[in-house]
This record gives structure tokens, C-alpha cells and sequence, in this order.
């Protein structure tokens, strides 16, 4: 079945909202986050300082007719109202739901402005009948109640805006007197005064605290609304207005919900709420997301690729980037990666939030992995562990995003170390490769401590000398990444200490080759894990494709490599390991009592399954890499969304991986994932072959079969490159013209406001 389909420009349209599970959009500012499906359904959170649900996920909107006693909801839910006709567009940013019932057409559509702890709604009633028609248009909000304290709804008589006060839970004394002045106050307020309201969700569904599925509320029913507020009881708040309208006659209505401190802002709000304002706050987001959909857009043979890089996989990056992927704490490695592919947007941009994790290192080169959004937080436990895998992303993203930059003078700055003292960029890179490369253990290897990228293998080095493979190939490829600057030819000591080191690791990791694959790592007492006597977690995804990454694996190992990744393959990817644990294993740690085919524990883990696409690009297999990517993309058509069962609109974190049980392929519906920046690096980098440098775009198409070529826009350091590649023949030598000029090389020219017109084809 058919839920839905792409627009040219990349928007989705869901065509029924009887959909395999809730498909929702994400919206977002830095204040303010939200989920809304193609019912219009999803909670709001404030996003900073911490994160805070601001309200539940009900948006409630009934129509009434009031000559026939009709009643429907034109965003189908909760009465589950048949419809006429229905579409919901899922856009970058923004998301409207258009249906017809009762000879009334209704668009709904919803958006944040690009500021503001608030979220927008505009609503348009049409009468699409021949006859005048009276209607009454219910707007309702689900609040939150907090119970300890006691939750308050009432009208603000000034703005007409229903508002619900409570006072933040709180245990010790002092921890009340900050907020005596700051109230949180929920509100809903619409442009025009409410003609009746309610503020108890008891009251107006009339079925004690809950929806009432599938009927009309009781409030619905009756004559108005009651005009009453609530104390305790859950919240909801509705506003209701009556109107008549003509044949061909329309009513529009916007509405605002959010939360402020100040009662005069809620004020403030509601003066300023007009349609018109709302619909000017709307088209600044639309143009804001075309904007980003110009930075860098791409035309191939296949389009569901285009509508992902050119929109939705770049929203899923600046959305994890700049929002932090709206968690409590979170681990260094999630925002540098997120950064690395942000950079492809707005490197300056993406360089601070780097700037502010080459923060976090100390003198000694080490470095906490996870840490806490805010000070004011509870530790999470995971902050107290020692997850070694911080140093090799420092490196790595960093080195990406000066790339992106275009130049090395990031490299220069100076950056303090959080134990006091600071120093250039250069020389936080260069002690991050020192402090791992002095932490190797028996094998020599780097030692794993808590766990490495995988952070639920936390049991093999929990005393300290257990090992890691994939660490060690991390490693391994950062120190050749920054060997390969140009300032380390020039400081021979440095070059020789990390060549030393480069030919130290390969031969440690191939010291770890059981005769398959590459073993995981060895656990404290110096015993092999993930080789092939072992009956569950014998098989390691990152072990496998980082050997690849890194170059140890050569010769007949790399085609062994491959092969065993392609054993544990599958329709919507490779597991991240297999067979997986189905029992408690003390040797592995938390990563066994996983549920089996979840997470780490034996699913399509997207973030690992990326790695092996961006592998098989540098190994110049094209097809290979774009059946890796395709198989991870929610629109694979081996596992489709009637199968996986969410949005066709961004990257999961994951797939259930057994392929003999009826869950295969079901997805996490979890957008919060470092696999979008690997993904989208594959296919611009590798694919594509537009790579940049610190001299400048390099280009080097590596095409799949079947793709003759492509067209590719993109702003860079300032210029604008519009690039198309013709005729494509794997292995034969392009001809480059650039602005006419035909290129002796591969490197296309630089100019801040300039523009390159760049034709690629193979004589």
C-alpha cells in the first residue's frame, strides 16, 4: 500500500493518515523543539537551558456545522472522522494538513517562527457548498499538570489567552526563591478573542480524564464551552468560536502556544497574533529552508537521494547540531559528528561547536566523553564513565571541517584545556593522538576502560587492561589523516613519531586477524572476543569496515573482510553484530541483555551500517556503496514504510535485525542519529567525488552503474559552483571545463563572489 509520495521540491505528502504508525515531522528553533505527525499530533519542549516538555502531545481540532449537527475533525483524530478527501505535507519547515468533510474544506498548517518559545498554527475554513453554512471551530491544546504542585488553568481577561500557572517543582527552600518572580505559564491564544473556552480536558470530553475516541466531546455537543477553567485536574485548553460563511466564503484563524515567565508576554503575544503576521512568520521559514536547500542541491538518477541530501538529511544535522539533539547529556562524539556534516553547510558555524568540545580536553590529551548540557542537571551515570573513544573524533571531525573551511588557520587558534592552560588547535589534535597511543595495552592496542563507540561493551576492560580493534583502526586512520597535513612534513620529529606510530598500529592490528575477520578486542585477562569461536558476538560490524577505513586490511585479509561483512548483511543492511546475544554474558557486559536484534545487540545499527558504505566508496566501489546507502534509507524498496513503519523524511537510528522474526526491518522511528553526517559525506565526497580541501574543491567523480551522471550546486568559500558531469565511464580520465577553460587537473578554482560553471565528460 501506497501512504504517500515526494513533491519535486522534496516536501512529502502522507495521502492517509491511517499511516503504518505515527509519521511525524520535527520542527524546530534553538528555543523551542517539536514532533508533529500527519494528524497534527506531538509534545513541544523548550530546548535551552535544559530541556523541558512544555506540552503534551494533543492538538485537538473539531468543526461543527450546526444546521446538520455534524461533527468531524479535519485532521481526522481522536473521533477518527471519515473524510472526504485528506493530504498532510511534511515540509522542511513546516507541516499542513488538508481535508474536506460536510461540504467544508480545512487546511491546517503548522510551523515555528524562527525564534520564540512558541509554536504557530493557521487555520482556513472554507465553505464549499452552494448554501450558507454556520460552523463552530474548536482549538485545543494539551497541557501539562504538575501534579506535586498543583496546576492552575484560567482566561487572562487582557489577551484572551487561556493560561495555565504552576509553580516549578522544587525540594529544597532556596530553589523556590529564583523563580518567586518566574512563573512558568502555559498558553494557548488565538488572533481573535475566544467566543467561549475551557481549561479542563475532564470537563470537555465529559468522560473523565481521557480522550474520547471516536465520539464528539461533550463540550462539542453542547451549546458553548463552558468558560471555566481547572485546578488539579489535567488541562486542556480550548478556545471555540461561531461563524457563518457564504458559498465560496473562507474564515482564517491563527493560534499560538508556548510557554513565558511574564504574564506581559503572553500579553505581548496575543497583541501582536494576527493572521497576517503569522502568515509572514511562516514564508521567513520557507525561505529560510530554501536557502538551505540552495547551499548545496544535487540532481542524480535517483531522486529519493536528491530530496536527502538536498533537504531532509541536511535538516536531521543542523537540527542534532544546533539543538544538541535536545539531550540532558550527551557524548562528545554525537556533537562532532553531527558538526562534520553541518560543516558541509556552515563550517564557521560548525567549527564553534568543535571549538567548544576542544574545550572539554585536558593537558594530557584525554577527554570525558559524555557531559552534561547543563550544570544545573543531575549527572547522568554514563558521565562517570571512562569511554575512550573521545580523542578519535576530536581529530577526526576537526580535520573534516578545516577542509570544509577551506584553510588551516583553525589549526592556529588557541584554545584553553579544561584543566588550565591552552594551546593551538594543532597541538590539542596532536596530544589527543599521544594520549591514545600512550594508552595501549599487552597486544598493543588501545586500551577500551567503560567501552569505545559501542558503549555497551563496557565488560572486557572494566579493570582497566581490556583492548579494542576498532579504537585501534580509528586511531590508526587519524594519525595518517594528520600525518597527511602539510605542517607535519615540516616538523620531521613529528612525522617520524607518527609514522612510527601509524606502522605500530597496523602491525598490532593485524596481529588480531583470526584467520576470518578482525577480532573485536581482548578483554582484561588478555582473551580474544569476537572471533569465530564464539557463539553470539562473533562478529564485530565496526571491527570489519574501520579495517577497511584505516587501509590495515590488504591483500586477501580485505577480501575475507568484505566477504565476512557480507554474511551478516541483510535486505536493509549489515548487523552492527552477529549472531547476537540472546543470554547474559559477563566477558561483553551490557551489550548481551540488549534485547536481541536491537541497538548494538544485533540490529542494522544505521550509524555502523554508513560506515560500511562510506568503506566501500574509498575502496572505489561505487555500486556496493550505494546499495549500503539505499538499504538504510526509509524509502528501500526491500524494506519499504509499510514494512519499516515510519516517515519516508529522515535517517533512523536503527532497524531490528533478525530476519526470521516478524519485527525485521522495523524501525526505532528515532531521528537521532550520527549516520546522517556519514551519509551525507559518502555520498557528496565519494560519490559524487566534489571533495573539499584546504587548497580548494577537488572533483573525482566515482559513479554507480547506471548513473551517466548528475548535477551538483553548491556555495563554497564564498563562490558558487555549478557543476555538471556527462557521459560518465568508470576508469577513463574527465575532461574539466571551467568557465570555459579546460583544467589540467582536478582542482576546480576558488573565489569569494565568484561563479563557476564546471562541465564534466569523458572523451
Amino acid at each position: 500500500m501506497s501512504y504517500g509520495h515526494f513533491q519535486t521540491d522534496g516536501t512529502y505528502t502522507v495521502t492517509t493518515p491511517r499511516t503504518p504508525d505515527a509519521w511525524p515531522n520535527f520542527l524546530f528553533n534553538l528555543g523551542y523543539n517539536r514532533s508533529v505527525s500527519q494528524t497534527g499530533q506531538g509534545a513541544a519542549a523548550r530546548a535551552k537551558p535544559v530541556r523541558r516538555e512544555i506540552n503534551r502531545p494533543g492538538r485537538y481540532f473539531y468543526l461543527k456545522n450546526h444546521a446538520t449537527g455534524a461533527v468531524w475533525n479535519p485532521n481526522h483524530v481522536p473521533m477518527c472522522s471519515a473524510l472526504d478527501s485528506y493530504e498532510c505535507d511534511h515540509a522542511l519547515g513546516h507541516t499542513e494538513i488538508r481535508s474536506v468533510a460536510h461540504g467544508v474544506a480545512s487546511t491546517l498548517t503548522t510551523f515555528l517562527p524562527e525564534e520564540g518559545l512558541h509554536e504557530l498554527w493557521l487555520w482556513r475554513v472554507t465553505n464549499t457548498t452552494d448554501r450558507p453554512l454556520t460552523l463552530s471551530l474548536y482549538a485545543g491544546l494539551a497541557m501539562i499538570a504538575e501534579k506535586p504542585m498543583g496546576t492552575e488553568v484560567m482566561l487572562d481577561e487582557p489577551s484572551g489567552a487561556i493560561v495555565a500557572e504552576t509553580f516549578p517543582a522544587h525540594h529544597r527552600y532556596d530553589d523556590a526563591l529564583p523563580h518567586l518572580d518566574r512563573i512558568p505559564r502555559q498558553y494557548w491564544l488565538a488572533s481573535r478573542r475566544p467566543d467561549s473556552w475551557t481549561g479542563s480536558e475532564r470537563r470537555f470530553f465529559g468522560v473523565g480524564e481521557s480522550v474520547a475516541h471516536g465520539q464528539a466531546p461533550a463540550m462539542v455537543l453542547a451549546e458553548r464551552l463552558d468558560d471555566t477553567g481547572c485546578v488539579w485536574h489535567t488541562p486542556l485548553a480550548v478556545i471555540a468560536h461561531t461563524i457563518t460563511l457564504g458559498p465560496g466564503e473562507s474564515f482564517s484563524n491563527a493560534y499560538q502556544a508556548g510557554q513565558e515567565t511574564d504574564l506581559e508576554a503572553v500579553r505581548a503575544h496575543a497583541g501582536a497574533l494576527t493572521v497576517a503576521s503569522a502568515e509572514r512568520a511562516l514564508q521567513a521559514v520557507r525561505a529560510r529552508w530554501d536557502a538551505v536547500r540552495e547551499l548545496l542541491r544535487i540532481e542524480t538518477p535517483d531522486t529519493n537521494i536528491d530530496h536527502f541530501i538536498n533537504g531532509w538529511v541536511k535538516k536531521q544535522m543542523i537540527w542534532q547540531t544546533e539543538c544538541r539533539r535536545n539531550a540532558g547529556a550527551y557524548p562528545i562524539r554525537n556533537v562532532l559528528q553531527d558538526a562534520m556534516g553541518y560543516g558541509f553547510l556552515d563550517p564557521a558555524a560548525a567549527l564553534g561547536h568543535v571549538r567548544e568540545m576542544l574545550g572539554l580536553q585536558r593537558r594530557d590529551g584525554s577527554v570525558d566523553q559524555w557531559v552534561m548540557a547543563h550544570p544545573s542537571l543531575p549527572k547522568h551515570p554514563f558521565t562517570q564513565l571512562h569511554h575512550n573513544d573521545g580523542p578519535v573524533w576530536l581529530v577526526l571531525c576537526t580535520l573534516v571541517l578545516v577542509r570544509q573551511a577551506g584553510e588551516e588557520r583553525f589549526l592556529d587558534e588557541l584554545v584553553p584545556y579544561s584543566d588550565g592552560g591552552s594551546g593551538t588547535v594543532f597541538e590539542h589534535l596532536c596530544r589527543a593522538v599521544a594520549h591514545l597511543a600512550a594508552d595501549r595495552g599487552r597486544h598493543g592496542l588501545c586500551r577500551m576502560h567503560d567501552g569505545d563507540w559501542t558503549d555497551p561493551i563496557n565488560g572486557p576492560g572494566r579493570k582497566g587492561e581490556g583492548e579494542t580493534v576498532w579504537l585501534s583502526q580509528g586511531l590508526l586512520h587519524v594519525a595518517k589523516e594528520l600525518r597527511a597535513l602539510r605542517r607535519v612534513e615540516a616538523d620531521a620529529p613529528l612525522a617520524r613519531s607518527l609514522d612510527a606510530l601509524v606502522a605500530e598500529l597496523d602491525d598490532a592490528i593485524n596481529r588480531a586477524w583470526n584467520g576470518e575477520w578482525f577480532t573485536y578486542g581482548y578483554d582484561d585477562e588478555g582473551v580474544p572476543y569476537g572471533v569465530p569461536g564464539d557463539e553470539q558476538g562473533a562478529v564485530f560490524l565496526n571491527a570489519q569496515t574501520w579495517a577497511l577505513i584505516s587501509g590495515c586490511a590488504r591483500g586477501e585479509r580485505q577480501t575475507k573482510v568484505m566477504a565476512t561483512i557480507d554474511r551478516i548483511d541483510s535486505d536493509c543492511g549489515p548487523r552492527i553484530s552477529w549472531p547476537p546475544f540472546t543470554r547474559w554474558n559477563a566477558r561483553v557486559g551490557r551489550v548481551s541483555v540488549k534485547r536481541a536484534g536491537t541497538s548494538e545487540n544485533g540490529a542494522v545499527y544505521c550509524h555502523g551500517a554508513v560506515f560500511k558504505a562510506f568503506a566501500d566508496a574509498r575502496l572505489g566501489d561505487a555500486d556496493r556503496a550505494l546499495d549500503s546507502l539505499v538499504k538504510i534509507m526509509p524509502t528501500n524498496p526491500k524494506n519499504p514504510p509499510e514494512k519499516n513503519l515510519q516517515a519516508p523524511i529522515f535517517l533512523p537510528n536503527s532497524y531490528f535485525g533478525i530476519d526470521t522474526h516478524a519485527a525485521f526491518g522495523e524501525s526505532t522511528l528515532n531521528h537521532e542519529t550520527g549516520t546522517a553526517s556519514w551519509f551525507f559525506m559518502t555520498i557528496v565526497e565519494e560519490l559524487l567525488g566534489l571533495r573539499a580541501t584546504t587548497e580548494g574543491l577537488t572533483l573525482r567523480p566515482l559513479l554507480p552503474t547506471g548513473w551517466p551522471g548528475y548535477k551538483l550546486s553548491r556555495t563554497w568559500g564564498g563562490a558558487r559552483y555549478h557543476i555538471t558531469v556527462e557521459g560518465y565511464r568508470r576508469g577513463a580520465r574527465p575532461r574539466i571545463v571551467c568557465n570555459g577553460a579546460v583544467l589540467e587537473g582536478d582542482l576546480l578554482p576558488r573565489g569569494a563572489g565568484a561563479t563557476f560553471e564546471v562541465r564534466v565528460s569523458y572523451p
